[in-house]
């Protein structure tokens, strides 16, 4: 078995070994983030587990609370005109503002045909 030796210039030596050490510092860069991920990521399943929790026991509480209160019947509520008046002004608003649009639209297409 033949052994063969390149040569190498002290400039090349010194620019393998940097590049050799900034990827080593590259790769402890990236093993340090993905541990702080993996804690975080730890983290953020104990607080959603926590936040679970409490969600079901303010569930149970409601529902606690909706049986021990009376049940009431309420009779259907008849429409006053005051809230005719309003449903007919929020329909004309409405109009308005459709009709706003469509002149907004047609000038626009007019300004692109000029």
């Amino acid at each position: 078995m033949n052994v063969e030796y390149v040569k190498l210039v002290n400039a090349e030596k010194n620019y393998g070994d940097k590049l050799m050490l900034q990827s080593q510092v590259n790769f402890l860069n990236i093993i340090k983030h993905y541990k702080e991920y993996e804690l975080l990521r730890k983290k953020e399943l104990q607080l959603q587990i926590d936040l679970k929790a409490k969600v079901e026991h303010t569930l149970n509480l409601l529902n606690s609370l909706g049986r021990a209160m009376p049940k009431v019947e309420m009779a259907p509520k008849e429409k006053s005109e005051k809230e005719d008046v309003f449903a007919d002004f929020k329909k004309e608003e409405h109009k308005t503002n459709t009709l706003n649009d469509e002149l907004l639209e047609i000038k626009r297409k007019l300004a692109m045909i000029s």
